[in-house]
């Protein structure tokens, strides 16, 4: 019987081992260079994504230059984010002005808060004075009114920085995009002849990964956004485009993201409308989270990232803890290439040693 080669597998563990570490380092780095490592991450990502679909149209438009079917494609991203952000952008501004031509009302609405939140604790037999609350509470508004409210302004302009931060994505992304058999090409080279094979279906199995996570995540991030923005239209919110685009925002995080989302639109039911309307409205925020979790998420996002909801609230804690919010949003698919990685030993292990039980005599 032929010897197990040890050595090949201590390496291999080696390899995984230096991979968690990196990644790893890469969370601790998240915190000094967030931003450039969020940018290049999500310009890669993009450009994986578009790269099948590139090809594809390449050979539809009879062999196009690979160049001008990267500018096409990126000439229409660019024209549909411009439209999408230009409506945004005139929308908020829009309903910005309301809110500060509405402060008085919001004063009065947060003092009708506060005395029916007591009525109610009064009811269930909670013996609570909130006079003291209102009494501090409206005093720093009328003290601090304008410092909130101009922070809220200040929303517009990071609006605008987010919008220049996604031209700069883009940018990035065509240029990786541009240079995707390049960079494949000098990968390969780095790996020995006979573990190229082996390599390249790994990285295969890893941009299937991360290229349905991606897509199915702006989807699910896309309908809970649609779905939240038309509910608080519905109950009468104010800013129901403003609690849509942070609904879809923050639903790019797995799990807790839906129920960060309805808080601000519980908040403003709080403070625009009354405590049914308020209970309504978080009620219909979990209605879409469990329709999120149990029947769109399972149907999207199945074939891609398979992972137990506990395994991906301890990713998103670990994840949480290295990087932030970034790490949040990463930790997901990292823990799925690093199972891809223990997947491809125990494969390699199970193939390895039915040889070796085939050979002997």
């Amino acid at each position: 019987m032929r010897e197990l080669p040890y050595k090949k597998l201590a390496l291999i563990f080696a390899v995984i081992w230096m991979g968690i570490g990196f990644f790893a380092l890469a969370f601790y780095l998240l915190g000094f260079i967030s931003n450039i490592i969020l940018w290049v991450v999500l310009a890669g990502v993009l450009s994986f994504m578009l790269y099948k679909p590139a090809r594809r149209l390449q050979e539809r438009l009879h062999r196009l230059p690979w160049v001008l079917v990267v500018v096409l494609i990126y000439l229409i991203i660019i024209i549909l984010i411009g439209a999408v952000s230009a409506g945004i952008g005139v929308s908020l501004t829009v309903e910005t002005q309301g809110l500060t031509q509405d402060y008085a009302r919001f004063i009065d609405s947060m003092r009708d808060s506060i005395r029916s939140l007591q009525a109610f604790l009064e009811g269930l037999g909670i013996d609570v004075n909130l006079d003291v609350l209102e009494k501090r509470g409206l005093v720093l508004l009328s003290e601090h009114g304008d410092v909130v409210f101009n922070a809220f302004l200040g929303l517009l302009d990071k609006f605008s920085s987010g919008i220049s931060q996604i031209f700069l994505i883009l940018i990035i992304s065509l240029y990786f995009l541009l240079e995707a058999r390049i960079i494949a090409e000098s990968f390969t080279r780095v790996v020995p002849e006979r573990y190229r094979e082996e390599m390249k279906q790994l990285g295969r199995e890893i941009g299937r990964v991360v290229g349905g996570y991606t897509k199915g995540q702006l989807l699910l991030s896309f309908i809970v956004g649609v779905f939240a923005g038309i509910g608080s239209f519905a109950f009468g919110l104010p800013y129901a485009l403003a609690i849509g685009v942070f609904a879809a925002i923050f639903n790019l995080i797995p799990v807790v993201g839906s129920f960060i989302a309805g808080v601000p639109a519980v908040a403003l039911a709080l403070i625009f409308q009354s405590w049914p309307i308020a209970l309504a409205v978080a009620g219909y925020f979990v209605v879409i989270n469990q329709v999120e979790s149990n029947i769109l998420r399972p149907r999207i996002a199945s074939e891609s990232v398979d992972l137990s909801p506990l395994m991906t609230i301890l990713a998103l804690l670990v994840g949480t803890q290295l990087g932030g919010i970034i790490g949040a949003l990463l930790a997901v698919p990292v823990l799925s290439i690093i199972l891809i990685f223990i997947r491809y030993v125990v494969r390699w292990y199970r193939a390895y040693t039915q040889e070796t039980v085939s050979a002997e005599p």
